[in-house]
């Protein structure tokens, strides 16, 4: 009597079952159809959920990054008429950036009132137009509306993976969508407007500067030579009297901010090394793929025209944007450019691939299908809650009883990397603890002048108390051991340090001797956290 399959040849013979299956359903035109709703889909759940994200995070009183207190002062200050750019003072030290976002902010606070709303809403609205840009830039060079929404909502996916940056009171997303909207001028439109718009990208972030020159130099054609010369002629015109126009308007502290600090960033070898896997591999791994596929299954010829600017293109951002990501405080944010390039590529071979497909020359309807499902695939690899990135309730209590806390302090207060808080709490505001350490990493006569005000200012008990982050011995090295063994007393923050939405938060108030003597570390502490601190008065 022969005996029955076994239960491994059973098993065996169902999964090749379900396989024919699932291959005859991806071979069918019901299949194509309900993977690109998928696609379409996605992409919108992706934006819809930014925006809601971004709406609820929009009116949050308090810094949700760090940089942003420092933003919304130098924003304060240019509404109030102040200069942007002066000199490094106890009181005030701008960032090292161009001032473009700044200003725009400052006539949004028009409208808006002098808040992080305003800086907030100027990132949320330049990624909202970035996208819509992308999706129009790939559909313009491919003619394909999937492939043009495809690479906008894998950008919009990438929301919670660049931990929120697009709609940070920061100038990342104006700058981003004002270099994509210089890839595009100098692939499609005039030179004299590629050229205006790409000095527009570098006042947002002077990253720009360098890199509009090569994308200019795409302009070379043998029979047009001039409009290479036109569009290089206007850059340089445009920049450099720009340039100077600010520079003399700020009795050159604009060059010193703007050029001069970012000569003290120091390169990171950790970050060098792992750019590839972490920065580009680890968020667009399948996209990656896709790209390569494209090019080894339908090559173009380096001849033409749009696959120079492409190749030439990629040479320029992938090593630039490597360069900046290995420096000292360039951050999930530097990257954005090159997911942008990344997707716009991505596009381009999404549409390539599919076209071929679709004649019959890489395998037919059913690899078509497969192609939509490694995009679903990506997409849905970076769902996200949107809870993750809205400050709950308790962090907002625990910010407005650190305002509590500043309040009952008499006199100035130090808040070291969240001035804005000082200002809240009715204070002053004062030097950013990382844009004084930029200065003071810049070395040069100004950085001395800068820290031997500081230093005086602290062994003159100028300040009656210092708001301190976790780690500051670390972020804020100018801070000496003499200097802050005047202020020995120690009282912690209410809620201490909560990184689950935002970056870093104050943790400790520092205070002198006298505040022990007066009661006023009592006063000021936690129930249950007594001030702790050795003075010798006592």
């Amino acid at each position: 009597m022969r005996a029955g399959p076994s239960v491994v040849e059973a098993a065996m013979e169902a999964v090749e079952t379900r396989w024919a299956q699932s291959w005859a359903w991806l071979r069918g035109a019901q299949a194509e159809r309900w993977l690109r709703v998928c696609v379409v889909g996605l992409a919108g759940f992706f934006v819809a959920l930014f925006v809601y994200t971004a709406m609820r995070r929009l009116h949050y009183p308090y810094d949700l990054e760090w940089v942003e207190s420092g933003v919304l002062a130098s924003i304060a200050r240019i509404t109030h008429g102040q200069p942007l750019y002066a000199k490094p003072s106890v009181d005030y030290v701008p960032y090292l950036y161009a001032p473009l976002y700044l200003y725009v902010c400052a006539w949004v606070t028009k409208l808006t009132g002098v808040s992080f709303v305003a800086a907030r809403l100027v990132s949320a609205m330049s990624a909202l137009a970035t996208q819509a840009l992308l999706m129009m830039y790939v559909r313009r060079e491919t003619r394909s509306w999937l492939a043009g929404i495809a690479a906008a909502g894998i950008f919009a996916s990438l929301y919670f993976f660049v931990e929120g940056w697009f709609d940070i009171g920061r100038v990342d997303s104006l700058f981003v969508l004002l270099f994509l909207l210089a890839i595009y001028c100098t692939r499609f439109e005039h030179p004299l407007i590629a050229a205006f718009v790409w000095v527009l990208a570098f006042q947002t972030k002077q990253n720009a500067l360098p890199i509009a020159i090569p994308f200019l130099l795409l302009y070379w054609e043998r029979r047009r030579p001039m409009r290479m010369v036109m569009a290089l002629g206007a850059y340089t015109v445009l920049a450099w009297g720009s340039i100077a126009w600010l520079n003399h308007g700020s009795d050159s502290w604009y060059r010193f901010y703007v050029f001069g600090t970012v000569k003290g960033l120091q390169l990171v070898a950790r970050s060098a090394v792992m750019y590839p896997e972490e920065m580009l591999l680890r968020p667009l791994g399948i996209i990656f793929v896709v790209i390569a596929a494209a090019a080894l299954m339908t090559p173009v010829s380096l001849r033409s025209r749009r696959a120079a600017f492409y190749a030439a293109g990629s040479l320029v951002m992938y090593a630039s944007f490597w360069y900046v990501r290995a420096h000292h405080g360039a951050v999930t944010n530097a990257m954005l450019p090159i997911y942008l390039w990344t997707l716009l590529l991505f596009g381009m071979a999404l549409a390539r691939l599919m076209v071929a497909m679709q004649r019959g020359e890489l395998g037919g309807a059913a690899w078509i299908n497969v192609l939509l499902l490694a995009v679903v695939f990506q997409m849905a690899s970076q769902v996200y809650g949107p809870g993750t990135l809205i400050p709950t309730a308790a962090q907002r209590a625990d910010r407005d009883k650190f305002e509590q806390q500043l309040q009952a302090i008499p006199g100035d207060v130090y808040v070291v990397n969240h001035s804005w808080d000082a200002v809240l709490a009715g204070k002053q505001a004062h030097a950013e603890g990382e844009a004084a350490g930029a200065v003071i990493d810049a070395g040069g006569v100004e950085s001395v002048a800068f820290k031997q005000e500081m230093r005086s200012a602290i062994l003159q008990h100028k300040f009656a108390a210092i708001a301190v982050d976790a780690g500051y011995k670390d972020y804020a090295p100018w801070l000496t051991p003499d200097e802050l063994a005047e202020y020995p007393v120690r009282v912690a923050v209410w809620g201490s340090e909560n990184g689950r939405v935002l970056t870093s938060q104050p943790v400790e108030i520092l205070l002198p001797c006298s505040a022990m003597t007066s009661g006023l570390a009592a006063k000021i502490a936690m129930p249950g956290n007594s001030p702790v601190g050795e003075c010798k008065e006592q």
